[in-house]
């Protein structure tokens, strides 16, 4: 929340985390996956774990603690850069993704106070729209998390594909 605050308040338009933190992140996110079960010796293979044996997918911390830690960035030395693509170690690309937050915002309230939100059949064809695309981009979203996360076709569909389409079929209060 507090970059969403810090980006609204300041007129920003991006957040890029600085390398330092980063890496601090990386090394006790390591240290504690270190002693989980995820990290024995004994699993060697697991979609979990990537090229250097190092195991970013899961988390270590209770959610309370993880809400807590990042919510207060801490502010940048000079203007925080502008969006890049930059090549990886590994052939893949990193995006720093541009947000125009306050813009997305104002599109957002301006749809909201039209009142066509309020509509429940509204609601419904937006529901349907989530789990069109789903079905219809099934294969290359399973594509992409083999490519991106070495995630096996059916553990993406099961724990990430599947439950989409349930949570929009299913939408609390009805």
């Amino acid at each position: 929340m507090g970059c969403l605050e810090r980006l609204i308040g300041e007129g920003l338009h991006a957040i890029e985390v600085r390398q330092a933190a980063h890496d601090a992140y990386n090394e006790r996110l390591q240290a504690q996956m270190a002693k989980m079960v995820w990290s024995h010796p004994s699993i060697r293979h697991s979609w979990y774990r990537n090229d250097a044996g190092e195991i970013y997918i899961l988390s270590p911390w209770r959610l309370v603690d993880y809400w807590h830690g990042p919510r207060h960035p801490t502010p940048p030395t000079s203007t925080w850069p502008e969006p890049t693509v930059s090549p990886t170690t590994d052939g893949r690309y990193r995006l720093a993704m541009s947000l125009d937050v306050a813009a997305t915002i104002d599109r957002l309230r301006v749809t909201f106070d039209s009142g066509r939100t309020a509509d429940l059949g509204w609601r419904k064809r937006q529901l349907q729209g989530v789990i069109d695309l789903v079905k219809q981009n099934e294969q290359q979203l399973c594509d992409a998390m083999a490519a991106d996360l070495g995630k096996p076709p059916f553990d993406a569909w099961l724990t990430e594909l599947n439950l989409v389409k349930e949570e929009a079929s299913t939408p609390s209060g009805t």
